[in-house]
């Protein structure tokens, strides 16, 4: 994937779950995505999604502030 291709789909993403459209959103994510963060792990992509819907049902809105990336590797603020 080049850098163009990852800024795509990071940021269709973002697009699918601020649209609170979590199926598109979770087939934007790899087979081999994992999380670890120091509240909590998300081993699967499966299990970070279904965090995700739940945190996203209670969001209104999101701002997106920038959004930046260089090869695979992408990160929106």
């Amino acid at each position: 994937m080049n850098a163009h291709d990852t800024a795509e789909v990071v940021r269709a993403y973002h697009d699918a779950w601020t649209r609170k459209d979590y199926t598109r959103a979770r087939a934007l994510l790899s087979g081999t995505f994992a999380v670890e963060v120091p509240v909590n792990d998300y081993p699967t992509a499966e299990s970070f999604a279904a965090a995700l819907e739940s945190f996203g049902s209670m969001v209104s809105s999101a701002e997106l502030l920038a959004a930046m990336s260089d090869g695979n590797e992408a990160m929106l603020l």
